[in-house]
């Protein structure tokens, strides 16, 4: 049978009920090969804040891990 959502979401489920934004930026591997990510949240309403730090955390881990690709980041 499949798993309820909320054990495959316990990081997002505060995010989720509080409406802020929140976002988790991929950081590579850990030293024990596991995928490794850090989750960025913010007060209710500043998601362009929470975007721009994420990004400015992307830019500088990229050096980091050249094997990741990230998309580029969307400008309107």
């Amino acid at each position: 049978a499949p798993l309820p959502w909320i054990t495959w979401t316990p990081y997002t489920y505060p995010f989720n009920i509080s409406g802020q934004p929140a976002i988790t930026v991929p950081c590579g591997l850990a030293a024990d090969n596991l995928p490794a990510g850090l989750q960025v949240a913010g007060p209710w309403g500043h998601d362009r804040r929470v975007l721009d730090f994420a990004e400015a955390c992307e830019q500088a881990l990229a050096p980091l891990n050249p094997d990741r690709v990230a998309p580029r980041p969307y400008r309107p």
